[in-house]
């Protein structure tokens, strides 16, 4: 499982990439186990080629995820500047959870703040 995080429509890997980390085990047989994920975007250039900048962090509850494997950062090496961003368009900012493998995992989210600094 990882996560990565896009600037697009928020259709499932749509947009520009603005970081992922790496994949970890989440451990078979596991039901109802708490995470966390804390992203943080900054917007470094604005208009119609605008650029992003982002980092974060997931924790798990250590019954799903090894302790050895967490914190698990985002993204997985040293942050970069996006590529190119319309900024002026009507997207989003999205926080995915991707999977592989045979078996059938599902994340519920009960709760996404977005919080404008500027």
């Amino acid at each position: 499982m990882s996560f990565a995080v896009y600037y697009g429509t928020g259709a499932s890997a749509n947009g520009v990439l603005l970081a992922s980390s790496a994949a970890v085990a989440w451990t078979a047989s596991q039901s109802n186990m708490s995470f966390q994920v804390d992203v943080t975007v900054t917007c470094r250039t604005t208009g119609s080629a605008g650029t992003l900048f982002c980092t974060g962090r997931a924790e798990f509850n250590n019954s799903a995820v090894s302790n050895t494997l967490q914190p698990l950062l985002i993204p997985a090496t040293a942050p970069v500047v996006s590529g190119s961003c319309d900024l002026t368009a009507a997207l989003i900012i999205s926080v995915q959870m991707l999977r592989s493998g045979s078996t059938a995992e599902t994340a519920t989210i009960h709760e996404m703040e977005v919080t404008a600094l500027n």
